[in-house]
């Protein structure tokens, strides 16, 4: 198991290479699912210190509310070491790497302070095993073509939702990855975070050109024994070819040549938020979706509760959930 330095849960000094300051990008997505609440947030920074650009992003959702927000901010040209990040709306703290985040939203219609605590080891995603050929080198070789740490967190804390007070008790997930980016080569892909009592499963099955074979498969399943690759992606939706289907059975095999079955059951999940449809090239657009719910163990019946993103590349004319942010 690869145990993640502390110090990678942190922000990282920004490369001096010319090119490589304006395209190195750090990004942290953090959610949260209270499904006694019917409740869900996704918050994502996205942040271009080379450029000294930074998007402070979340979506909010309970019942028939909704709250986006999204803002430009400048940020300093390094961020090396730094622990907290805000634009004075929307702020997240590392208050002890690997272990606790501070998150706080101040909205119009929503406000939340919240309070994350890891669950397992930090999984990094150079754990999986290196596949095929990438003009990237070994990184392009990788499930995802940047560092990328994912962690499965308990979430407590208050959300305030048009002036009533909730107490938050529920599951969340999140991500943080650093490097060089290109996902205009994205032609789609399924992203999860699914916390069970005795685990957490992240797995991401992608199509991406910068690599061949073009199909990659990754992700980790963390208990307290360790974290474990997964190296293999099955999946169907049925029925076919609808936005959200009633059930996704996906079939995943780990490092070692175990087989886990696992069920979203998609048609009854909270959601979905759909995501600002990101331009590729003319007439291309990249339309994603997140979507919290039940998931089940095809095998002893288990359930555990959590994400599945999609994301999928569309003629635009064909893309129908558009927003001006």
């Amino acid at each position: 198991m690869l145990i993640v330095d502390p110090k990678d849960d942190l922000f990282h000094r920004t490369p001096k290479l010319n090119k490589v300051t304006l395209e190195w990008r750090e990004h942290m997505y953090i959610n949260a699912y209270d499904r006694n609440l019917g409740f869900a947030a996704v918050h994502h920074f996205q942040f271009a210190p080379g450029q000294e650009k930074g998007l402070f992003n979340c979506v909010y959702l309970h019942g028939d509310k909704m709250e986006r927000y999204t803002n430009a901010s400048k940020i300093p040209s390094d961020l090396e070491g730094k622990s907290r990040m805000e634009d004075g709306k929307l702020s997240i703290e590392m208050v002890e790497p690997k272990k606790k985040i501070h998150l706080t939203f101040d909205g119009d219609t929503f406000k939340a302070d919240l309070h994350y605590e890891g669950r397992f080891e930090v999984f990094d995603y150079k754990q999986c095993p290196l596949v095929g050929y990438s003009p990237l080198g070994d990184i392009g070789r990788m499930p995802l073509h940047y560092n990328h740490l994912v962690q499965g967190l308990y979430v407590t804390g208050t959300v305030e939702i048009e002036g009533k007070k909730h107490e938050i008790d529920g599951i969340a997930n999140r991500d943080h990855s650093f490097g060089l980016r290109n996902e205009l080569m994205f032609q789609w892909h399924h992203w999860t975070g699914i916390n069970f009592e005795d685990r957490f499963i992240n797995f991401c099955a992608i199509e991406d050109l910068t690599a061949e074979p073009s199909l990659k498969h990754g992700g980790g399943i963390c208990d307290e024994k360790g974290n474990v690759a997964i190296v293999r992606i099955d999946f169907r939706e049925e029925p076919k070819g609808v936005e959200v289907p009633d059930r996704i059975y996906y079939e995943l095999e780990d490092v070692d040549g175990k087989i886990h079955k696992l069920i979203f059951h998609s048609g009854e999940a909270l959601g979905p938020v759909w995501f600002p449809n990101r331009p590729i090239e003319p007439g291309l657009v990249y339309e994603m979706l997140d979507l919290w719910g039940k998931w089940e163990d095809a095998d002893t019946g288990e359930i555990g509760w959590g994400l599945d993103e999609i994301g999928k590349l569309k003629p635009e004319k064909e893309a129908k959930h558009s927003y001006a942010k």
